[in-house]
């Protein structure tokens, strides 16, 4: 077990669930960051979008700023050693099309060793109408593998599979936050209301740990390992495009197994006895 919370409760149900949803931000703190999105939005598109994806360095470090300034003194009562990567908005605007596929974050540590971190807090109640956030409990324990863009994922053959059995849908209101280990599965159905859903994401690695980078491109099988890494990584990371040479640190050919369905249901089935199903 990983110490990532200093409550021990916490803790104990994150690394059995993958997942808590906690109150995070006062009612102050969300409406200064609502405000501070509408005095700075970016250009939206029909459907999800994040300040992650932009070119615009200066705004994404503006974002950054602002999102952990508003997060920081939770964070420190919260987290056991942990450090903010990087904070980006995640906007689901009206649409069909802002449906979010089943996936797990980006590797960012040494997954052998320690773990990483992510914060995802609506700064809008959230619904199933608005595209609610959906999580696979338990799916952190499958087992590991690197992450990052085009590199396929083992599970996607089964990804619908995966959502209708063991998804779980969760009504996050403005200001609580879902804490998720990276390797966590989740998803979220289109925003059929008429407003944006507008949340915020912070990605959080324990301080002692090399920070990493995997990405494929157009080269899979053959992956690229980039270190040395910090926040001005991240936020001057283009999505998509090859990052600084100085930065890369080895490549990998990566044979990738695919999940079994019979494997994907042992480790997530409920280990819950009969009768405990029964009155649940």
């Amino acid at each position: 077990m990983t110490n990532s919370f200093k409550d021990k409760e916490l803790n104990k149900h994150f690394e059995k669930e993958g997942y808590v949803l906690i109150d995070f931000l006062s009612k102050e703190a969300v409406a200064d960051l609502q405000l501070f999105y509408t005095n700075n939005p970016f250009h939206p598109t029909n459907d999800f979008h994040s300040t992650h994806f932009l070119e615009d360095t200066s705004y994404k470090r503006k974002v950054h700023e602002a999102i952990l300034q508003a997060s920081q003194d939770k964070l420190a009562e919260l987290l056991a050693n942990y450090q903010a990567v990087f904070a980006n908005f995640m906007v689901k605007e009206p649409g069909s099309k802002s449906i979010m596929p089943l996936h797990a974050d980006w590797t960012y540590v040494n997954e052998e060793e320690t773990q990483s971190i992510a914060l995802w807090c609506p700064l809008v109640d959230t619904c199933l109408e608005n595209g609610m956030l959906g999580v696979v409990p338990k799916s952190h324990l499958l087992e590991k593998n690197f992450r990052g863009p085009k590199i396929p994922s083992p599970f996607h053959d089964y990804n619908q599979y995966i959502i209708d059995t063991y998804g779980k849908l969760l009504e996050v209101k403005a200001g609580q936050a879902v804490i998720y280990n990276h390797r966590l599965l989740h998803f979220s159905p289109p925003n059929l209301s008429k407003e944006p859903r507008l949340a915020f994401n912070l990605v959080l690695v324990p301080k002692d740990a090399e920070i990493v980078h995997y990405a494929a491109f157009d080269s899979y099988p053959k992956v690229f390992k980039y270190t040395g890494l910090n926040s001005d990584f991240f936020i001057n990371y283009v999505h998509f495009q090859i990052p600084d040479a100085d930065f890369l640190d080895q490549e990998i050919q990566l044979d990738l197994k695919s999940f079994s369905k019979t494997y994907l249901d042992e480790t997530l089935r409920s280990k819950k006895s009969w009768w405990q199903s029964l009155f649940a």
